[in-house]
């Protein structure tokens, strides 16, 4: 066992676009104006209008900075660009050589599938497209995919501050977002959540949510005469481990994380100066979140939510809101909560929808989303910082082992069951042999099938602690399989329309949820998209019990496309 000391986390330089500006400027004057940039399209469907925010694509293409990338995508060029105006700022004082990339989505370029003469399985793997703009900025070290349903900014944030704290990096830009196409506004359609009007976030007469589009990018550094005057001092992410389309009813997730950010990042929750909550303004996740509030003691703290704005841009979220939650710490002004009127919540908070000059010190920032994953993320004044407190450096065991593939089951290296290579005869043998009925099994996707069943063998004999274990996965296909799927149950010969039941499975981190609610781990729980080359996920598991934060973590690939499948999972845990 070994002290380490814990480096600073600073936030650089910024950049974003939505459908409010092209500029973290433009953004933030519209905010506190209120000015609306008009870049609002309504969408028709089964005789209603639903809004969509847009980014104004003829301002765009127009920009001198992505004038020459026909070789990129739409959202590729979008990350591109925010990507150039963080380094605009500070590249003569960055080697790009010596910078990592980490890219925040929940679906890339899947609204390639529009045009399936032109789609690619290629171009549509996150991790190559991922690739493809960290080589067009110059850089070298290979980019990290993180993909966590509408936690996947914060979560890019927290794993890019752990890395600079632990001092694998000096220096990380952290970009993500997402585009609205028809795949998307189908699936979310099909749950009956959107609003027919701009979104009211905890409001009495909230209805549903509204879609956005947005790419936003931040620069993390341990160099100080970098910063933009604000640090990241904590954050955690963790598993409701109770359903995987529906939040938590008792807001015991959320408040896990948020206690724990609080904790990690060493302040006084009277330090807190505001709380940025998500905010979806769906009747079930704004209820949550005010009850997860009360759990940790913070109801009285001001509250805003920020999607009445530029609406619920999902990959992008968390990124684009912290950027504003900066801005608000810089500026010493609360951004009123748009659409807000009077509180539809089971616990009364502390909101306005008018903007408020407040002397700042430290922001919570927090979200949720499909899988039952939640994340909490603390930001704070440079001069706010207590200490740069030291961690034990714990020693990591492997416990166990399990593989799944060609109709095998290996535990430990030992064969424990053999079938047919088909994977629907074998899965479904090898799930009945474990004499563990679970009905819900049979309606899952494939990928959560295997992931399901790989993580049954491997914790058959093993009873985890519920908050000290976590759940660290990669692949390289991501959910494409069941992404097809659903695409084809929207535009294909014979279109059946979008089902719930299917879309909730187009984000890799459900296999993560069915997990946990099985084995009932409420830790942290996160998906990286990469190649099977890369042991960067296996390794950031051992960082999270080395750093004292879990004592046991299931860690490992698990991939399933076009019938192909793979899954190798570990146990480990603190020596």
């Amino acid at each position: 066992m070994e002290h380490r000391i814990r480096k600073t986390t600073y936030v650089g330089s910024m950049a974003m676009a939505t459908s409010q500006g092209l500029s973290v400027e433009e953004n933030w004057s519209c905010l506190l104006h209120d000015r609306d940039m008009g870049s609002w399209e309504t969408v028709s469907s089964q005789g209603r209008t639903y809004p969509i925010g847009r980014i104004n694509r003829d301002r765009f293409n127009k920009l001198d900075s992505v004038r020459y990338c026909d070789d990129l995508t739409l959202l590729e060029k979008l990350l591109y660009y925010v990507i150039l105006k963080v380094l605009a700022e500070v590249d003569q004082e960055i080697e790009r050589e010596r910078c990592r990339l980490i890219v925040s989505t929940t679906k890339g370029n899947i609204d390639l599938l529009a045009n399936p003469l032109t789609s690619s399985d290629e171009a549509l793997y996150l991790d190559v497209m991922a690739q493809k703009v960290s080589a067009k900025i110059g850089f070298l070290k290979r980019p990290i995919v993180v993909s966590n349903a509408c936690i996947s900014g914060l979560s890019s944030l927290i794993v890019g501050s752990r890395l600079i704290e632990e001092g694998d990096e000096e220096t990380i830009i952290v970009a993500g977002g997402d585009l609205i196409s028809d795949f998307i506004f189908s699936g979310f359609e099909s749950f009956k959540s959107l609003s027919t009007k701009l979104c009211r976030p905890y409001d009495v007469m909230r209805d549903g949510l509204t879609l956005g589009e947005g790419v936003g990018a931040i620069l993390l550094t341990n160099d100080k005469s970098k910063s933009s005057g604000v640090s990241i001092l904590g954050g955690s992410i963790t598993n409701d481990a109770n359903h995987i389309s529906g939040p938590s009813r008792t807001g015991d997730g959320l408040s896990l994380a948020i206690n724990r950010a609080i904790n990690e990042g060493n302040i006084q929750k009277e330090q807190l100066s505001f709380i940025n909550m998500h905010g979806t303004a769906t009747l079930f996740n704004d209820e949550m979140e005010s009850k997860a509030l009360a759990l940790s003691g913070l109801n009285k703290i001001p509250v805003n939510g920020l999607k009445g704005y530029v609406g619920h841009t999902l990959g992008g979220a968390g990124i684009i809101e912290t950027i504003l939650c900066i801005k608000q710490l810089q500026e010493n002004i609360l951004l009123g909560t748009k659409g807000y009127e009077q509180c539809g919540c089971p616990v009364p908070l502390n909101i306005t929808n008018r903007h408020q000059q407040i002397e700042m010190q430290g922001c919570l920032k927090t979200a949720s989303g499909f899988g039952g994953c939640n994340a909490a993320l603390v930001i704070a004044k440079d001069d706010t910082i207590l200490s740069h407190f030291s961690h034990k450096g714990f020693g990591v065991n492997e416990i166990s082992s399990c593989s799944v593939y060609d109709g095998k089951v290996l535990k430990n290296g030992e064969t424990v069951f053999e079938s047919s290579d088909h994977f629907a005869l074998f899965i479904r043998e090898a799930f009945k042999r474990l004499d563990s009925p679970n009905m819900k099994f049979y309606k899952m996707d494939d990928l959560s099938k295997l992931g399901y069943l790989t993580a049954s063998y491997l914790l058959s004999d093993q009873i985890l602690p519920s908050e000290d274990s976590a759940i660290v996965l990669w692949n390289h296909s991501s959910s494409l399989d069941t992404d097809l799927k659903h695409n084809n149950s929207i535009i294909g010969e014979e279109p059946t329309g979008a089902s719930p039941s299917v879309f909730v499975y187009t984000l890799p981190n459900i296999v993560m949820g069915e997990i946990a609610i099985r084995f009932g781990i409420k830790g942290e729980n996160t998906f990286f998209i990469q190649d099977d080359d890369d042991n960067s996920s296996e390794e950031y598991g051992r960082k999270l019990l080395s750093s004292g934060r879990f004592k046991y973590v299931v860690v490992g690939k698990c991939d399933y496309f076009k019938e192909k499948y793979s899954a190798a999972f570990k146990l480990i845990g603190i020596k």
